[in-house]
């Protein structure tokens, strides 16, 4: 499965919004179970500083295709993207659908309300991400859709 790239890719896309002079911290769906004791090891048990933002992803996947499809069971055909290469491979493909959860803690409501506020306007105006999969020396290029 490649869920990784798409857990690496959401991360990068998080943090591009978020300032780089605030305490926001963003952890991988895997660091979320914890977010507190890496918080807690980070900073030699002071206290949090907020705000601070953890992506989750849920571990269950929703396959959106369960039955047998050309995609499935005779591949997808893509070719070398290199011009000089004339080559193309077979790759098995099934759908996907990943469920992903971003938690805001901050010091008041008010400026959790923003943060959200903000998180949602940048993705449902920038709901695309291009994710790069190595398999068998090719690297296919997929673009996903981030729904909120």
């Amino acid at each position: 499965m490649a869920c990784r790239y798409y857990d690496d890719l959401i991360i990068k896309k998080l943090q591009k919004w978020i300032p780089e002079a605030s305490n926001l911290r963003v952890l991988k769906p895997d660091e979320t179970k914890r977010l507190f004791e890496l918080t807690a090891d980070d900073k030699k048990d002071s206290p949090l500083n907020l705000p601070l933002i953890a992506v989750s992803r849920d571990t269950d996947i929703e396959l959106l295709s369960t039955v047998k499809s050309p995609k499935s069971y005779d591949g997808i055909r893509v070719s070398s993207p290199k011009a000089q290469l004339n080559t193309s491979a077979l790759f098995n493909v099934i759908p996907i659908k990943l469920n992903y959860k971003l938690d805001i803690y901050t010091k008041t409501a008010e400026e959790g309300d923003e943060y959200l506020r903000s998180f949602l306007f940048k993705l449902i105006n920038n709901p695309t991400i291009k994710i790069v999969i190595p398999y068998n020396d090719f690297n296919i290029e997929h673009i996903a859709n981030i729904r909120v």
